[in-house]
């Protein structure tokens, strides 16, 4: 199921409505539309089951069939050594370890590294 975020709460049988801007990602790019299911995860930390009930390009709206609270962390604690990779590569395998759960990343310049930043750079 998709997982979108929104700023407002609602209990189960409330109306919700999504930011414009996520609107058009749900109807252009994922096309969904009424009897859609998602996940919106609130402010609070809740996850809401919500069905659509009108989505266009401007708007899409929906019904709160449930309300739970959000499991935040994986079972496993991951740590990552990750080598320094060239150029700004790092800040995607930031944001991909980042959405996968990894709850660290250690950066590494290896003796193969060709990236050499010399910010924090120990002279050894």
């Amino acid at each position: 199921m998709h997982r979108f975020f929104v700023e407002s709460t609602a209990r189960p049988g409330d109306a919700l409505v999504f930011p414009a801007a996520v609107a058009r990602q749900m109807v252009r790019v994922l096309r969904l539309g009424p009897g859609a299911r998602v996940i919106a995860v609130d402010a609070e930390g809740w996850e809401l089951t919500v069905e659509l009930t009108r989505a266009d390009a401007r708007a899409v709206e929906g019904r709160v069939l449930a309300r739970e609270q959000r499991r935040t962390e994986p079972p496993v604690r991951v740590v990552l050594a990750q080598g320094l990779p060239k150029g700004d590569k790092m800040d995607w395998v930031v944001q991909k370890c980042t959405e996968v759960g990894v709850a660290e990343i250690l950066p590494v310049a290896c003796a193969r590294t060709v990236a050499r930043p010399e910010i924090g750079r120990a002279h050894v």
